[in-house]
């Protein structure tokens, strides 16, 4: 099993933060950014497939689609673009620990 470490950084600080998994770290910056809503459903849905990320994200009433390699440098990139997206200088590093 791997453990990954992961770097967050935004206007005000950098965190650093463990998860299980890439999934984990996606669904993090996801609710983050997108989960904060007074609808019932949560604006986005996050599915595994074939060692890839699918990602759909209502925002302003139009769905997003996305599709993420599950490695290390395209979860960050992906990331990286979402930060953007919503006009956040937000950075983000990642790495793995094998166990």
């Amino acid at each position: 099993m791997s453990t990954y470490t992961w770097a967050w950084s935004d206007e005000e600080s950098t965190y650093i933060n463990k998860a299980d998994s890439l999934f984990e770290i996606v669904e993090t910056i996801i609710d983050y950014y997108y989960g904060d809503t007074d609808e019932d459903e949560q604006p986005y849905t996050i599915t595994e497939f074939n060692g890839n990320f699918l990602v759909s994200i209502t925002v302003d009433d139009e769905l997003v689609e996305y599709e993420v390699d599950a490695s290390l440098g395209e979860v960050s990139d992906f990331l990286h673009i979402l930060a953007r997206h919503e006009n956040r200088p937000d950075t983000f590093a990642i790495s793995v620990e094998l166990n």
